[in-house]
């Protein structure tokens, strides 16, 4: 079975198209997982009426949690979830009708390979146009590492992951910081495995104002240490060297903003040698230019 994770803040007025796109599945063979993260709007009212509608074919957990940020959320939606895989699903967003069909005959296919951490598909803006890069070829198996940051095929994707590995790589949790980027766990998984990159269009997106697609930047500012541990998933000799330079630089950046840590952050990255040399003072032009413009 498949479970659909929504971590949710402040969003009952999106959640309810959500819930739609899920009744309307050709295939009902999925759970909702919804995770609310603190939300002070009427959500947890709305999610009980979805709950206790007689409409609906598939099960709903309903959880409510203390704010600490979207990686927070799901490492509380990990303790529910009862199927094989996961996908997570913004309450921005919505699944196209055939989605947990499509995951499902895709799954068939592979699930016996122990070597595949799950499955990737595409995106789309609600005008229809693909958001980005498509994948080289319309089935390509291949890491995370390889085929999205090593070949640069830019865009957010629909990511399915087995439930196991979820559990087993939670995402790491800083104190007074409410953001970490998921490609640190998706990056780490793509170390140990691969991932089958489909080219078929199952999840629709609104990028709504205020959402953490549009504030990535300015949130990993403000949360400098999930900032730095982003940098330092991707700092590997397996990872292309322009992207390891460029990873070297940012995370210096992130310890300017993290000064309590700084000596401590940047003797981490003293051992990459002339590389640290190379990068610190760029990285010290490019934290007063985000100094001024974010802070």
């Amino acid at each position: 079975m498949l479970s659909i994770v929504t971590t949710t803040y402040n969003r009952a007025h999106t959640l309810t198209t959500v819930y739609e796109s899920l009744k309307k599945q050709t295939n009902k063979q999925f759970e909702w997982i919804i995770i609310d993260d603190g939300s002070s709007d009427n959500t947890e009212m709305l999610a009980n009426s979805f709950i206790v509608d007689q409409n609906n074919c598939f099960d709903i957990v309903y959880h409510k949690k203390a704010n600490g940020g979207k990686h927070t959320a799901l490492n509380e939606a990990y303790q529910y979830v009862q199927g094989e895989i996961i996908l997570i699903l913004d309450s921005d967003d919505y699944l196209t009708d055939d989605a947990v069909a499509i995951i499902h005959e895709d799954w068939n296919k592979y699930k016996d390979n122990p070597n595949l951490c799950g499955l990737s598909y595409l995106k789309c803006y609600t005008d229809g146009k693909i958001i980005d890069d498509k994948f080289p070829n319309d089935v390509y198996i291949a890491s995370y590492v390889e085929c999205r940051i090593n070949k640069d095929i830019k865009g957010d994707k629909a990511e399915v992951f087995r439930t196991n590995l979820l559990q087993d790589n939670p995402f790491p949790v800083f104190e007074g910081e409410r953001f970490l980027g998921e490609s640190v766990i998706w990056t780490k998984l793509g170390y140990l495995y691969e991932t089958v990159h489909i080219n078929k269009l199952i999840y629709i997106c609104e990028y709504l104002e205020g959402g953490l697609t549009q504030s990535g930047r300015a949130m990993r500012i403000k949360c400098p240490k999930g900032g730095m541990l982003y940098c330092k998933v991707h700092i590997d000799k397996r990872i292309k060297f322009k992207i390891r330079l460029r990873m070297i630089m940012l995370y210096l950046v992130y310890a300017y903003f993290d000064r309590k840590q700084y000596i401590e952050s940047v003797n981490e990255v003293k051992k990459y040698g002339y590389l640290f040399f190379l990068c610190r003072f760029p990285a010290y032009l490019l934290y007063l230019c985000w100094k001024g413009k974010y802070k």
